[in-house]
């Protein structure tokens, strides 16, 4: 997760640093928006912990005996 974390840090920074290039892309948003920001944060962070829990969560229910003989 902490490499998530890295990502989002870098992304948010890289954002800002190209904010002059995004300026002419959007339409009545200033770039460096802090909702918009911490928003698209937010969300990457959210969709990257759900990729990583439903998996474990299945896994988890295995019986690591079964799993084991079964190999």
């Amino acid at each position: 997760m902490s490499s998530v974390v890295a990502g989002a840090a870098f992304g948010l920074l890289g954002a800002l640093a190209l904010s002059g290039t995004l300026s002419s892309l959007l339409y009545e948003v200033r770039p460096t928006e802090p909702r918009l920001l911490l928003g698209a944060a937010l969300l990457m962070l959210s969709v990257a912990g759900l990729a990583a829990f439903l998996p474990a969560r299945k896994v988890a229910r295995l019986d690591p005996v079964e799993t084991l003989r079964a190999e």
